[in-house]
């Protein structure tokens, strides 16, 4: 059989791997390799490398080997790899950008949440599914949050950062992703709709509901039954004890956060309106009401139609905003670009900063100063400090130890791309992006 692509695949989790590998191979292409990337394990007589997360991706080890043809990169962003190298050698990269863009915006935003609330603890009766009861107490923005991701594995996750875990988990977030998924309303409890709408309008879901009320008519809701919504639903909220005594409720969540900064309607800045800022920043305009600002130097204005307006300077997307949320690559230009002179400067009251960018382009040492003044209320990061350091076995420098302990930061393991939908788009993704580099179209 001739094979159409003999193919690499790279520091990736075995989940993901198995998948690629099953639905290459089923194309006809040939996989010559699994497992981790260094001068010993590199392919030359691949025709592409597919790759995850490393950092051996620069010259001293791609000057003297690499691919054929090129590489693909199952990740946001390319700035782990050295574009020189790429260029000198007349190889092709590409990336699957958009397979985690959704489930790194929804674990932006909770991360932001779970800098403003307390969480108690949460359990769930299944993998598929996430019910609560008694939820009129409770919050919409909240109620959210919870949704994004399950806090005992967010929780789990900054334990594992604090230990210096650097072992990349296939599916760290044990919820669905909320964007496009299907829930059901229990219940005719009118303050329901405020969570209809931001889960209608900002995350785009399919909604349903049992003994629903006129208000969440009004968001298009179908009604159903319970045996299809048990069947069907990502996330079943219950508003009343109609079904308290069901079997499938055995989660009794009452008082799940108590909030102590409100996300609805708050001030929010978008440092880098990419797919994951535009994410961000739309689900806090239409789903919250926030007034949103963004801020990015390549700017296709695609925001302004729903009201989010873009600013020409950094200051003024940082200055008077309650949350602020950093998404842009690592490049020589955005190499410390939040530096101490624009954080000491702009930044005066209790605002969260939420990082899901690289922790060099922020000054991580002002931060905590800020921290210490109390202007900045909370730190969150997807991103550990040094973590290069720590990919390859080093000890963390003292700066990384006090910012990973300090009560001010959160910060869990560069995780934010693992959830399973990510996998099943990384797939897909990834077919088309070989299928691409096989007959150089549009690289």
């Amino acid at each position: 059989m001739q094979h159409r692509a003999r193919l690499a695949l790279y520091e990736i989790q075995p989940v993901l791997r198995n998948k690629i590998r099953d639905w290459m191979e089923r194309v006809g292409h040939e996989v010559l390799f699994e497992g981790p990337l260094n001068d010993k394990t590199a392919r030359p007589d691949a025709d592409i490398w597919i790759v995850k997360w490393t950092y051996a991706l620069k010259a001293d080890l791609l000057d003297v080997v690499h691919p054929k043809k090129g590489i693909i990169s199952l990740t946001a962003g390319t700035d782990h790899i050295d574009k020189a190298s790429i260029k000198r050698h007349g190889l092709l990269l590409d990336n699957c950008a958009s397979s985690p863009s959704i489930s790194v915006a929804e674990h932006a935003l909770a991360l932001a949440f779970a800098a403003i609330i307390k969480p108690s603890d949460l359990s769930s009766n299944s993998n598929d599914s996430l019910i609560f009861r008694d939820c009129a107490n409770v919050d919409a923005d909240a109620i959210v949050g919870n949704m994004l991701i399950h806090v005992r594995n967010l929780e789990n996750a900054i334990l594992r950062a604090k230990k210096y875990d650097y072992a990349r988990r296939d599916i760290s977030w044990s919820n669905p992703e909320i964007t496009g998924s299907k829930v059901t309303f229990v219940g005719n409890d009118k303050r329901s709709s405020e969570l209809a709408r931001i889960l209608s309008l900002g995350f785009n879901c399919e909604l349903f509901g049992i003994n629903a009320c006129e208000e969440l008519h009004a968001f298009g809701i179908s009604e159903t039954n319970m045996s299809h919504a048990v069947s069907n639903s990502n996330y079943i909220f219950v508003f009343n004890d109609t079904f308290s005594q069901t079997r499938h409720f055995s989660v009794s969540c009452e008082d799940i956060y108590t909030p102590e900064k409100k996300f609805i309607g708050s001030k929010v800045g978008v440092i880098g309106a990419g797919r994951i800022g535009s994410f961000i920043a739309k689900i806090a305009k239409l789903g919250f009401r926030c007034d949103v600002v963004a801020f990015d130097n390549n700017t296709s204005g695609a925001l302004e139609g729903i009201g989010i307006k873009y600013v020409n300077g950094l200051s003024e997307a940082i200055s008077d905003r309650d949350f602020l949320f950093i998404t842009i690559p690592l490049t020589t230009n955005t190499q410390m670009l939040i530096d101490k002179k624009i954080l000491s400067e702009v930044i005066s009251h209790d605002q969260v900063i939420v990082n899901v960018s690289r922790d060099e382009v922020i000054d991580s040492r002002t931060i905590l100063t800020l921290l210490d003044q109390g202007r900045v209320l909370k730190y969150a990061s997807d991103v550990l400090p040094e973590e290069n350091r720590l990919v390859t076995g080093l000890e963390p420098s003292e700066h990384a130890k006090i910012l990973l302990e300090h009560p001010g930061v959160i910060v869990v393991p560069h995780e934010g791309e693992a959830s399973a939908g990510t996998i099943l788009r990384a797939v897909r993704e990834s077919l088309g992006k070989v299928e691409r580099m096989l007959g150089d179209i549009n690289m």
